[in-house]
């Protein structure tokens, strides 16, 4: 927790935006109370402190130092809360980028596994096969050997709960896939994501997770689609 190199994976996990940790410093007739603020977003680090005499009370020391901790927060809301864009904001952006433009025909096979459930559900392969054709790809069922896609993207991926507290649970997911040009098997895109959620249930937790994966796979997929 104290280490800033990894509060990012820890934040992420326990699902917060800062991660606050404190010293008790003894220097001569004194004691510095010093808070250190993590950001997990951006890993910045900040620092607040308060000096207490030695022979003093710690009661008005500490609600000062909090307070400086909540200003800090308060003045820093960037670095701890980035604007995010939204998920319908990425797909109005994936929109006007294949807008007007031929878009090759799809077929998607994902093969999916949870390490700690059985059995699970395609998500990654439904978030794929949803995006794709909102965004207006033609999309063919791996099922249908009638017809032959223009691309073809398979790979695999997993989820695997991780940390609980209290009545959250998280989890982690993986998965790696590739995009081939049938009609050269030219490989157009190879890549790999990571992605964490955080769920009451822990089967919701893995399959959002899944989601988030593809999600970001996608993003950067289709430009190399629409170009192929």
């Amino acid at each position: 927790l104290t280490d800033p190199s990894s509060a990012v994976k820890t934040g992420k996990l326990l699902g917060a935006k800062a991660l606050i940790t404190g010293r008790i410093i003894a220097s001569g007739d004194s004691v510095i109370l010093v808070a250190k603020v993590i950001s997990t977003e951006t890993s910045r680090v900040f620092g607040e402190m308060v000096t207490v005499p030695t022979d003093g009370s710690f009661e008005k020391p500490i609600t000062e130092l909090a307070g400086k901790v909540e200003k800090l927060l308060a003045d820093q809301a960037v670095a701890f809360n980035p604007p995010v864009e939204s998920k319908e904001e990425k797909i109005a952006r994936l929109k006007s980028l294949v807008a007007n433009k031929k878009l090759p025909s799809v077929q998607i096979h994902i093969e999916e596994r949870d390490l700690s459930l059985r059995p699970i559900d395609p998500a990654m392969q439904t978030e794929f096969e949803l995006i794709l054709s909102t965004l207006g790809f033609e999309v063919i069922s791996f099922k249908n050997p009638a017809k032959a896609p223009d691309v073809s993207i398979s790979g695999e991926a997993f989820s695997q709960t991780g940390a609980r507290h209290g009545q959250l649970v998280s989890a982690r997911a993986r998965a790696e896939v590739q995009a081939i040009r049938r009609s050269d098997n030219k490989v157009l895109d190879t890549d790999r994501e990571t992605a964490t959620a955080i769920d009451t249930a822990e089967a919701i937790a893995g399959k959002s997770a899944l989601q988030d994966a593809a999600f970001k796979l996608i993003e950067r997929m289709v430009p190399k689609l629409v170009n192929q």
